[in-house]
């Protein structure tokens, strides 16, 4: 019902029924993360991106990832993506590493934590990365283990002897 509601006020377009709405939504639907993430995105997908709808969608994830959903993933990587597209990104670090200890051994969230320091040029830093989570993972999940060998040993072809050559 919430998303149908929602779905209709937001196709008539009036922003201050829209925030009235989302936040009655999630008075009774906080521990359901898609509302979370459907607010934050509504206000990441406005054109005209004033000083309050960015306050606004700091004060949605801060909700979302320290109140309600601390270890929910998709919200908290939602949350690290929007850190660093706002160029944030030793909050995003923050955000992915606190997101690691509170699920170990999970691979979307190792691969993001790599991708994040690949984007940021540390390339030693995403060899430190694969070996740690690779050793970690060596005694719980072998296939998750193999699986992020490959993902190293394609970075180190790809990435590594191409930047190497190209130096």
């Amino acid at each position: 019902m919430w998303k149908e509601y929602l779905d209709f006020e937001i196709g008539k377009g009036e922003m201050k029924r829209i925030f009235i709405l989302f936040e009655r939504c999630l008075i009774a639907c906080a521990l359901y993360e898609e509302y979370w993430i459907k607010y934050a995105r509504f206000l990441m997908s406005r054109k005209i991106r004033t000083p309050e709808i960015e306050a606004k969608i700091q004060d949605i994830f801060v909700r979302a990832c320290t109140v309600h959903h601390p270890n929910k993933p998709w919200i908290n990587l939602c949350w690290a993506s929007y850190e660093e597209s706002r160029s944030n990104v030793e909050k995003a670090v923050q955000i992915l590493d606190r997101l690691s200890t509170e699920i170990p051994d999970s691979l979307i969230i190792y691969n993001r934590r790599i991708n994040l320091e690949r984007r940021r040029g540390d390339l030693q830093k995403c060899v430190e990365l694969y070996k740690t989570y690779i050793d970690a993972l060596k005694l719980k999940n072998t296939a998750n283990a193999a699986h992020l060998s490959i993902k190293y040993a394609i970075f180190l072809q790809k990435v590594l002897i191409t930047s190497y050559i190209y130096s």
